[in-house]
């Protein structure tokens, strides 16, 4: 019986590979979604002596992208976005 070598039937572990490295990429990106959610914007920690005269922007449009079972329990609700004045000073 003749020994064979790692590179015997090459071919064919090549395509091996090529089949699960595709079988790989399906399964991880199938469901991959994209939604988008307007949230408020809130500050925080507004310093003592300071306070907001304008606020043009009230709501921000957030961008999310991610498995579709997921995206699809996410409520507004569940994100914010927090805007941190602690180091704001006085212009």
């Amino acid at each position: 019986m003749k020994k064979k070598g790692i590179f015997s039937d090459i071919g064919l572990k090549v395509l091996s590979v090529a089949l699960a490295m595709s079988l790989w990429f399906f399964v991880t990106y199938r469901g991959q979604s994209e939604m988008a959610i307007d949230i408020p914007l809130e500050f925080k920690d507004v310093p003592k002596g300071l306070e907001i005269l304008r606020q043009n922007i009230k709501r921000v449009s957030l961008n999310i992208s991610g498995h579709e079972r997921l995206l699809k329990a996410l409520r507004p609700m569940d994100a914010r976005v927090v805007i941190d004045m602690s180091n704001a000073k006085e212009r």
